[in-house]
């Protein structure tokens, strides 16, 4: 069986609603307004929608060592080569619920990407390694990533 953050997190959020309801006593649900119950509870369990500042995004640029595996028809007194790797770390601020992000998609597979992409409360992050050969592909792989968060959080 497979993770499904979506829902998991919605089984969670139904649980403690119907989990507040029978806790209340019966003498209180009989004589409480349905309206204001239901106003309660909508107020208490919203949550906020994800407002993504794709237009406000940001990088650093930073070096890395990587240790990758020689291909197997080079050959080598190593089957590993070092070396330093440029990289760039790209911010993307938003407001909301975190949450909602990881509900809404399931980011990797939606943008089909192989960059690992982080989560914090007010931002999502990725790394691109930059070489002088890609450049370009990753200014277009930046590029369509900032546009399918756009999309799916639209």
């Amino acid at each position: 069986m497979s993770y499904n953050p979506k829902s998991l997190y919605f089984e969670n959020l139904l649980y403690s609603i119907e989990n507040e309801i029978n806790n209340y006593e019966d003498n209180y649900i009989l004589n409480v307004d349905k309206y204001k119950i239901f106003e309660y509870l909508l107020n208490k369990y919203k949550t906020e929608p994800i407002n993504l500042f794709v237009d406000n995004w940001y990088s650093e640029k930073y070096e890395e060592k990587k240790i990758v595996p020689i291909p197997f028809n080079v050959i080598s007194n190593s089957n590993t080569y070092k070396y330093i790797a440029t990289m760039i770390k790209i911010y993307i601020p938003y407001y909301g619920n975190s949450n909602l992000i990881k509900v809404h998609l399931n980011i990797n597979v939606l943008l089909n990407c192989e960059y690992e992409i982080k989560i914090t409360n007010n931002e999502i992050s990725f790394v691109v390694e930059l070489k002088e050969d890609n450049i370009g592909y990753c200014n277009d792989k930046i590029n369509e990533i900032k546009d399918n968060f756009k999309f799916y959080t639209e």
